[in-house]
């Protein structure tokens, strides 16, 4: 029994030692990150939040900033998420939580905005609206460039797509980034609207959709990926 213990024993030891062996040289080689979409573009992704009489700031959905043809900044949701329960006009209490470059979040209130960019602009016949978002600091904030926008009538019936937001209000101060789920593009009707088959929450209102390439994965010494013939995220 003894011989037995002290054999299990020496077969841990070695299990160790090899487990380490292991995560030392994974830790030590130039590891190429897998495809995805690019850390850019999570944060250009705006959590929008109500900030209640106690400071607490509570998500209600979800926004992005895109880049206008004259080089504006814009702030994009869906109405219902601006404008709650059919109102016409903002809460007073709506507040914006801003990705910077920097790694850390900010809040910034839809009010402060308002002063140097006016108001919130609403679609009368689609769920979205848009405002102008002006930021002392350009450089420290991502946004979506127009080169990156994609023309609805080139979207084709099975084309993946990945949905950025903050389901369920899935987010903290410490991890503001938003969770990426994936789908794909179920119907296409005329050039303005399609159907997405995509598992998407309460809080993904007012998100992007973004198109992601296909990529043929071959595994191997130092993997290697090729893309579809559209090469590129497009929103």
């Amino acid at each position: 029994m003894k011989k037995l213990s002290r054999f299990w024993l020496n077969l841990q030891q070695i299990g160790a030692l090899i487990l380490n062996l292991l995560s030392c040289n994974l830790l030590a080689q130039d590891v190429k990150p897998t495809p995805g979409v690019s850390p850019d573009l999570l944060k250009g992704v705006v959590s929008i939040e109500l900030r209640t009489p106690s400071g607490i700031c509570q998500p209600i959905g979800t926004g992005f900033l895109v880049a206008t043809a004259s080089n504006f900044v814009a702030l994009v949701s869906a109405k219902h998420v601006v404008f709650p329960d059919g109102a016409n006009v903002v809460p007073t209490n709506l507040v914006y939580r801003i990705n910077h470059i920097s790694g850390k979040s900010g809040i910034i209130s839809d009010a402060d905005v308002s002063v140097q960019a006016g108001p919130w602009f609403a679609s009368t016949n689609s769920d979205i609206a848009f405002r102008f978002f002006p930021h002392p600091n350009d450089e420290d904030i991502k946004v979506t460039p127009t080169s990156m926008w994609l023309r609805a009538n080139a979207l084709r019936p099975g084309a993946p797509v990945v949905i950025f937001g903050f389901p369920m209000g899935l987010r903290s101060e410490d991890y503001p980034k938003p969770i990426v789920r994936r789908g794909i593009v179920a119907s296409t009707g005329d050039a303005s609207k399609f159907i997405l088959d995509a598992l998407v929450f309460p809080g993904n209102s007012g998100g992007p959709v973004y198109f992601e390439p296909v990529y043929k994965l071959t595994f191997g010494p130092g993997f290697s990926h090729q893309q579809s013939d559209l090469d590129q995220t497009m929103l």
